[in-house]
This record gives structure tokens, C-alpha cells and sequence, in this order.
């Protein structure tokens, strides 16, 4: 097993042969043999990653939904005549 910097493992914790723990992971569960896990709580790292790429995106969301609501009133708007 690697632990790297700052790992966190709580008692009585099982890591298995050729586990790497990513700095700062905490470590609730035991961890299977060859899994590489990463964050608080720890989780798979190729997860971790999908998450991280996400989560730089949340920043966008808010004006993203604005500019759609404004698109949906307009398409919703009654015509004259209507």
C-alpha cells in the first residue's frame, strides 16, 4: 500500500495490498487490494476526477439558468392577438 501526505484512516480500517490513498484522503471503510482512492470521504479516484471537472463548471450554472428562464418567458409569452 502508498499512503501519501495527510491520510486519514480511521480505527480499526483494513487496507488492502497495493492500495494507493491519494494527500489528504480520509479514510472511512476499509479499502479493497489495487484501489486508489482520493478526497474526504475518500472515493475512486477516476470518480474523484468526473467530480472535480463538474465542479469547476458550478460556477456558470446560476447565469445559465437565468439566460434559460429569460429564453422559456419569451417562448411562453402570449402573441398578440392570442
Amino acid at each position: 500500500m502508498i499512503l501519501t501526505g495527510q491520510v486519514g484512516i480511521g480505527g480499526h480500517i483494513t487496507v488492502g495490498d497495493d492500495a494507493i490513498l491519494y494527500p489528504q484522503s480520509g479514510v472511512p471503510n476499509d479499502v479493497a487490494p489495487g484501489e486508489i482512492l482520493v478526497g474526504t470521504p475518500a472515493f475512486e479516484v477516476s470518480a474523484f476526477w468526473r467530480a472535480v471537472a463538474v465542479f469547476k463548471k458550478l460556477g456558470e450554472l446560476p447565469k445559465r439558468i437565468r439566460a434559460l428562464e429569460k429564453r422559456l418567458d419569451e417562448v411562453e409569452k402570449p402573441k398578440p392577438g392570442e
